[in-house]
């Protein structure tokens, strides 16, 4: 009897605990709209204020409402189409609190092209529009650089006509991962020949960096010259470090 007794007990609770559960959940209402942005600090382009004036404006008023009557993908769909949002993730905790969290888009770098329009590409190749509250301390390259005309905000560069802009990302996405190039290089030239030019932070030269192939092997005989060259000959002594030829550097004195 004790055995029976246990399981009609369990099945007791299975039965009406979840629908109690629901029930209480179902009455519920939002209370609180908890606002979650992800990604550097210091190169955030999104505010909670901007979010919720997005979620408000698609949806109404949720303060007071039930809940259980809110769609979560619906915000989510709206929040999504913002530039700036990788990607929105919304949903209800039993405290009554609608969380809406935002993975936002990392710029990478800013690039100026010619006609003075500017723009940057994130670190998935998205083009993003500049902001007038935020400007993102990252990599700017300039130079004889043209947008290609099916290629818009929004978009991702991969599209196979974009070559200079695919060669930007690509040194721009070795030099943010590399925490040293990341502190000194700090502009991208593009010339009209297909090469690029690089200006450090520090040191008063040219760096002729040739086209991209072979670009991390160019970096490290840089970062070769730059560790025990340099140092010793000063940081100021030379005008152009060429790095476009194989298995070496040449240097021009001022």
């Amino acid at each position: 009897m004790k055995v029976i007794f246990c399981w009609l007990t369990i099945v007791a609770y299975l039965v009406f605990i979840p629908g109690f559960m629901w029930d209480k959940y179902r009455d519920t209402v939002c209370g609180e709209i908890d606002v979650r942005i992800s990604g550097e600090p210091d190169r955030s382009f999104l505010q909670p204020e901007d979010i919720l004036e997005i979620v408000h404006k698609r949806n109404g008023k949720l303060l007071g409402y039930p809940l259980s009557s809110i769609n979560t993908k619906d915000i989510e769909e709206s929040v999504n189409n913002k530039l700036f949002v990788k990607n929105a993730d919304i949903y209800r905790t039993t405290g009554g609190r609608l969380v809406v969290g935002v993975e936002q888009r990392i710029p990478l770098l800013r690039v100026i092209i010619s006609g003075g329009e500017d723009f940057y590409i994130d670190t998935d190749g998205v083009i993003l529009p500049v902001s007038d509250r935020y400007s993102s301390h990252v990599l700017v390259a300039g130079g004889n650089i043209s947008r290609p005309g099916n290629i818009s905000e929004g978009n991702i560069i991969f599209n196979g006509n974009s070559g200079v802009l695919e060669d930007l990302f690509i040194l721009a996405s070795y030099i943010r991962n590399d925490p040293f190039w990341n502190s000194q290089i700090v502009q991208v030239y593009a010339r009209p020949d297909n090469e690029y030019e690089l200006i450090p932070r520090v040191g008063a030269h040219i760096i002729k960096f040739g086209d991209i192939s072979g670009y991390e092997k160019k970096f490290r005989k840089l970062k070769a010259l730059y560790e025990y060259g340099l140092p010793h000959k000063g940081w100021n002594s030379y005008e152009i470090i060429n790095l476009k030829y194989e298995n070496q550097v040449i240097c021009t004195r001022r």
